[in-house]
Protein backbone atom coordinates (compact mmCIF):
# COMPACT_ATOMS: atom_id res chain seq x y z
CA UNK A 1 0.00 0.00 0.00
CA UNK A 2 1.13 3.60 -0.54
CA UNK A 3 -0.23 7.07 0.18
CA UNK A 4 0.29 9.94 -2.25
CA UNK A 5 -0.04 13.56 -1.17
CA UNK A 6 -0.35 15.81 -4.20
CA UNK A 7 -0.93 19.57 -4.38
CA UNK A 8 -3.71 20.29 -6.86
CA UNK A 9 -2.45 23.85 -7.37
CA UNK A 10 1.16 23.20 -8.43
CA UNK A 11 1.51 19.40 -8.77
CA UNK A 12 4.07 19.07 -5.97
CA UNK A 13 3.75 15.61 -4.44
CA UNK A 14 5.16 13.10 -1.99
CA UNK A 15 4.65 9.37 -1.94
CA UNK A 16 4.64 7.48 1.35
CA UNK A 17 5.66 3.88 0.84
CA UNK A 18 6.63 1.22 3.39
CA UNK A 19 10.35 1.08 4.14
CA UNK A 20 10.55 -1.31 7.09
CA UNK A 21 9.37 -4.69 8.20
CA UNK A 22 5.79 -4.20 9.33
CA UNK A 23 5.06 -1.76 6.48
CA UNK A 24 6.04 1.43 8.29
CA UNK A 25 6.37 4.56 6.13
CA UNK A 26 8.40 7.54 7.28
CA UNK A 27 6.14 10.59 7.05
CA UNK A 28 8.21 13.66 7.96
CA UNK A 29 11.38 12.85 5.95
CA UNK A 30 9.33 12.08 2.83
CA UNK A 31 7.02 15.09 3.14
CA UNK A 32 9.74 17.61 4.02
CA UNK A 33 12.00 16.24 1.28
CA UNK A 34 9.30 16.96 -1.30
CA UNK A 35 8.64 20.61 -0.38
CA UNK A 36 5.63 19.79 1.78
CA UNK A 37 5.32 20.16 5.53
CA UNK A 38 3.14 18.93 8.36
CA UNK A 39 2.16 22.40 9.52
CA UNK A 40 -0.19 21.72 12.38
CA UNK A 41 -1.67 18.86 14.33
CA UNK A 42 -4.42 18.79 16.92
CA UNK A 43 -4.90 16.10 19.54
CA UNK A 44 -7.63 15.16 21.97
CA UNK A 45 -6.14 14.02 25.28
CA UNK A 46 -7.78 12.28 28.18
CA UNK A 47 -6.02 11.09 31.33
CA UNK A 48 -7.77 9.12 34.06
CA UNK A 49 -6.33 8.39 37.47
CA UNK A 50 -6.77 4.78 38.49
CA UNK A 51 -4.38 4.89 41.42
CA UNK A 52 -3.89 2.32 44.11
CA UNK A 53 -3.91 3.59 47.68
CA UNK A 54 -0.21 2.74 48.06
CA UNK A 55 0.54 5.10 45.18
CA UNK A 56 -1.34 7.99 46.82
CA UNK A 57 0.23 7.26 50.21
CA UNK A 58 3.74 7.21 48.77
CA UNK A 59 3.18 10.51 46.95
CA UNK A 60 1.79 12.10 50.12
CA UNK A 61 4.90 11.07 52.05
CA UNK A 62 7.35 12.48 49.50
CA UNK A 63 9.22 15.43 50.95
CA UNK A 64 10.98 16.83 47.90
CA UNK A 65 10.12 17.56 44.31
CA UNK A 66 12.80 15.07 43.27
CA UNK A 67 11.17 12.29 45.32
CA UNK A 68 7.81 13.02 43.70
CA UNK A 69 9.29 13.08 40.19
CA UNK A 70 11.25 9.86 40.71
CA UNK A 71 8.21 8.02 42.04
CA UNK A 72 5.97 9.32 39.28
CA UNK A 73 8.46 8.26 36.61
CA UNK A 74 8.52 4.75 38.06
CA UNK A 75 4.82 4.30 38.80
CA UNK A 76 2.68 6.65 36.69
CA UNK A 77 2.03 4.09 33.95
CA UNK A 78 0.57 1.66 36.48
CA UNK A 79 -1.72 4.23 38.09
CA UNK A 80 -3.15 6.19 35.17
CA UNK A 81 -4.84 5.55 31.88
CA UNK A 82 -4.11 7.94 29.03
CA UNK A 83 -5.72 8.17 25.64
CA UNK A 84 -4.49 10.48 22.89
CA UNK A 85 -6.29 10.74 19.58
CA UNK A 86 -5.31 12.82 16.60
CA UNK A 87 -8.20 15.07 15.59
CA UNK A 88 -6.60 17.15 12.81
CA UNK A 89 -3.52 16.98 10.64
CA UNK A 90 -2.65 19.88 8.31
CA UNK A 91 -0.22 19.43 5.43
CA UNK A 92 1.05 22.53 3.59
CA UNK A 93 2.70 22.87 0.19
CA UNK A 94 5.82 25.01 0.54
CA UNK A 95 5.83 25.72 -3.19
CA UNK A 96 2.48 27.49 -3.54
CA UNK A 97 0.99 27.74 -0.04
CA UNK A 98 -2.00 25.47 -0.62
CA UNK A 99 -2.90 23.07 2.19
CA UNK A 100 -5.21 20.30 3.29
CA UNK A 101 -6.56 19.58 6.77
CA UNK A 102 -7.29 15.91 7.43
CA UNK A 103 -10.05 15.37 10.01
CA UNK A 104 -12.50 12.76 11.33
CA UNK A 105 -10.06 9.98 12.07
CA UNK A 106 -12.90 8.24 13.92
CA UNK A 107 -16.60 7.76 13.27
Amino acid sequence: MKVTIECEQCGNKAELTPETVGNHAYVIPKINGNNLTVFETAFEKEVRLSAYSEFIDHLAKAKTKEEVETYLEDEINYNTEAEVKISELRIDCKSCGDYIVLTRFED
